[in-house]
């Protein structure tokens, strides 16, 4: 199942792994550059730091194994878990409604490789895009970007640049577009871009596309 894409299984972590992990992910929702307000019903990283204090707390109090402060503290795990595991799902639901699973890094959560694609993954990656396309987008500084894309393919990664394309620090990616035409904005306008695509699927990945060139309006 797509939704699976992330990991949202933490019951084998210890309580300090937890803790730490639920700290990483409230960090780097902070600072994420889409997700910034949640729903009601989502932890975002405030909710989700109150819920590592919370935990800190009773696991202090657990220590010396009382039995009701052990109970509290498994139930408030549980809880824990779930809240942690909904905000995950929030993410992914965003992610795939706005068909872009780029959005899912720098979350702090752990990412899983969608089972779906495991069978078809050394005959849908073994030749590069046939075909990749470019035009200007309807506003200043924006392009897009259309890339063939055969059954079975998992995702797309599309990288672009505006220096030197045979100098490969110079490229970035816009990794798992889970459609075949991009739209780019917040380019250089007047600019020159390259672009070049693959595909993905897992950890297996095709040969790069032809490069095209597109001067930015």
């Amino acid at each position: 199942m797509i939704m699976d894409i992330l990991n949202l299984n933490f019951s084998d972590l210890s309580t300090a792994e937890f803790i730490f992990k639920v700290t990483h992910i409230s960090d780097k929702l902070e600072v994420h550059h889409f997700f910034k307000a949640y729903p009601e019903h989502v932890a975002g990283p405030d909710r989700l730091r109150e819920i590592v204090e919370q935990m800190k707390k009773l696991d202090d109090a657990a220590s010396n194994r009382d039995v009701v402060k052990v109970a509290e503290m498994k139930a408030f795990r549980a809880e824990a878990e779930q809240q942690t595991a909904i905000t995950g799902l929030h993410l992914i639901m965003v992610a795939i409604f706005k068909k872009d699973l780029s959005l899912l890094h720098d979350t702090g959560f752990d990412r899983k490789q969608h089972k779906a694609y495991a069978k078809s993954q050394t005959s849908s990656t073994s030749a590069a895009p046939s075909k990749i396309t470019g035009k200007n987008g309807a506003d200043p500084g924006t392009a897009i970007i259309t890339v063939s894309r055969p059954q079975g393919v998992a995702s797309i990664e599309l990288q672009y640049t505006n220096g030197d394309p045979s100098d490969e620090s110079s490229w970035k990616s816009l990794r798992d577009q889970l459609k075949c035409r991009i739209e780019l904005m917040d380019l250089e306008s007047v600019s020159r871009y390259h672009f070049r695509a693959r595909y993905r699927n897992g950890n297996s990945t095709s040969p790069w596309s032809a490069t095209i060139t597109l001067v930015i309006l």
